[in-house]
């Protein structure tokens, strides 16, 4: 009798302990709170992807209280896994089939577990003429973004699906199937306002002659074709300046120096502040023989191209355009300095005006600001 007492003691334990591992095993029942919280687990649902799990990152699980949203953290591809249907991460789901996105504006009222849906995309590729600027994927039925950012010192005039420029592309339109778009750019060189803004350089004559209270600033106002750069000059006895530093662009074809294309300067503004003229100064290299360049001689820093200018300009009116001919407004010693240079390396401008009593064009005054809407190089006076 004690044998069966003790064997039935030792089963129900057995049991018992066998409850309570599975207990443990399965965890609690998929919606249950977990110490009064909602767990959401990320699931990367990795099946038929090809993709293994050390090929994406992880989202840890989140945890909040009943009613509370949760954040919406995607899944990225780690480096170059092998992926042929080009695969990207779309959204979380509830199912695994990826039929109802989670809307995470939504409270989360219990716990739960969410699958990446991953989707085939198409391949975006851009170009400027056999030079690939940016792949970009995109999913069915998104848009293509307009990547003018990525073409720099030139003015675009279109994007298109062929090389040959004959079919320009609609960024309204969905994207239905890989593509390829080319930049059509005008010739010559094209300072933007984002190109303004990111790469020029503000300087001074001499700090002793600077307003310790003004710095020179410059920023960017709008998009696309209506944005503009906003320049203001500091207050100087002398003059501040704008500069693009070891610009390194060419004036003409590499190939045939008969072919230039930047010997017209147009500028598109408009003059906020007092001052009368644009002095426009350069650096610039000639080729040698022997591959080498030389720097600009007796011009450059020392020649100036003196440009006039509309004062006091209201912001909201239509902009100006002034337009100069370089070849003819850098004679020295009866040759033109820029008409036979091969290369811009340094551009300078300043605004100005005259003092009487000295001769010299000198910016101490308040409100020197300039709006610029882009300055360009050209074979060819541009219009606006």
């Amino acid at each position: 009798m004690k044998k069966f007492k003790y064997a039935l003691i030792f089963a129900v334990t057995a049991i018992l302990a066998a409850s309570c591992v599975l207990m443990c095993a399965c965890g609690p029942k998929e919606g249950a709170l977990v110490d009064g919280k909602a767990v959401v687990k990320f699931d990367p649902n990795l099946e038929s992807t090809g993709f293994f799990e050390e090929d994406v990152t992880t989202v840890p699980d989140q945890a909040v209280e009943p009613g509370k949203v949760i954040v919406n953290k995607p899944l990225v591809v780690k480096g170059s896994p092998v992926n042929p249907q080009n695969l990207g991460f779309r959204c979380w789901c509830v199912d695994k089939e990826g039929t109802t996105p989670w809307n995470f504006k939504d409270p989360v009222t219990k716990s739960m577990t969410l699958y990446a849906k991953w989707e085939a995309r198409y391949e975006v590729n851009y170009y400027d003429g056999a030079t690939l600027l940016h792949k970009a994927n995109v999913f069915p039925g998104e848009k293509a973004e307009r990547r003018d950012s990525d073409v720099v010192w030139k003015k675009i005039l279109g994007w298109y699906t062929d090389a040959a420029m004959t079919k320009e592309y609609d960024f309204g339109a969905s994207v239905n199937a890989n593509l390829n778009l080319y930049v059509k750019t005008q010739p010559g060189l094209f300072l933007s306002p984002a190109n303004i803004k990111t790469n020029a350089l503000l300087g001074f004559g001499d700090i002793k002659y600077k307003d310790p209270n003004d710095e020179s600033t410059v920023n960017v106002v709008g998009e696309g074709e209506d944005a503009y750069a906003d320049i203001h000059f500091a207050r100087c006895q002398n003059t501040s300046y704008m500069y693009f530093n070891g610009l390194g662009m060419w004036l003409r074809d590499q190939t045939d120096e008969t072919n230039r294309f930047a010997d017209y300067m147009t500028i598109t503004y408009k003059n906020l502040g007092p001052s009368t003229h644009i002095l426009f100064y350069y650096v610039v290299d000639y080729l040698q023989e022997d591959g080498s360049f030389i720097h600009s001689g007796e011009g450059g820093w020392k020649t100036r191209v003196l440009i006039p200018i509309e004062t006091n300009m209201d912001e909201d009116g239509e902009w100006a355009t002034v337009s100069v001919n370089l070849v003819e407004e850098t004679m020295v010693n009866g040759v033109s300095e820029w008409g036979t240079a091969d290369v811009l390396m340094v551009p300078c401008w300043m605004v100005a005006k005259e003092n009487p009593s000295t001769g010299k064009f000198e910016g101490w005054y308040a409100d020197n600001d300039v709006l610029i809407r882009g300055i360009e190089f050209t074979a060819v006076p541009t219009e606006d």
